[in-house]
């Protein structure tokens, strides 16, 4: 019997996520602004064995999203977009600058919004892959960012991140990181 209930809680929580989707969708939402107004009701958000600690509704979302319309969102903009280097430089240029990009940065951090900081060092990294300043808070940012995350997918996405962002990282091979040669 409990099986049952929590196959079946199980099953609503998908079919939820599915048409809720499906239902912003079809009033004209992209993924990330449906995965701003999808949530779970009362029962299925608190439910123990629902919670997200490796899955996310808002990686669900724009996968249910891609199944059904593919990956372009109707914004011609994305049809070719400028490329990142390029896109990163203006955006650092709008914003002020290095300095002052590294500056608000800075102050989110201060301000313990780390998800901002590393969005913010995102733009001078891209504009500049070579800028270990940026690189270094950014993985500040991130470790903050990531020591907060329930979700161990994100948390470990972030801490590897940040390890690659500081040179800790060894992928020179080309394949994934398995660990020392001990865990190995």
């Amino acid at each position: 019997k409990k099986i049952d209930g929590l196959l079946i809680d199980y099953r609503d929580a998908i079919q939820y996520l599915h048409d809720q989707t499906l239902r912003y969708m079809n009033k004209g939402f992209t993924p990330d602004e449906i995965k701003e107004v999808v949530t779970m009701p009362d029962r299925l958000r608190d439910h123990p064995w629902l919670g997200e600690y490796y899955g996310s509704y808002k990686h669900a979302i724009p996968a249910i999203f891609a199944g059904y319309l593919g990956w372009y969102q109707g914004d011609p903009v994305a049809l070719n977009p400028t490329p990142w280097i390029e896109k990163a430089k203006r955006y650092v240029d709008l914003m002020g600058g290095r300095d002052k990009v590294l500056s608000l940065a800075n102050e989110a951090l201060n301000d313990d919004d780390a998800q901002w900081g590393a969005e913010l060092l995102t733009w001078l990294v891209r504009a500049d892959r070579s800028d270990q300043e940026a690189r270094n808070m950014k993985a500040e940012a991130l470790r903050r960012w990531s020591y907060r995350q329930k979700n161990a997918t994100w948390r470990n996405w972030g801490l590897t991140s940040a390890m690659e962002l500081d040179g800790e990282l060894d992928a020179a091979g080309g394949g994934m990181v398995l660990g020392s040669p001990d865990q190995v």
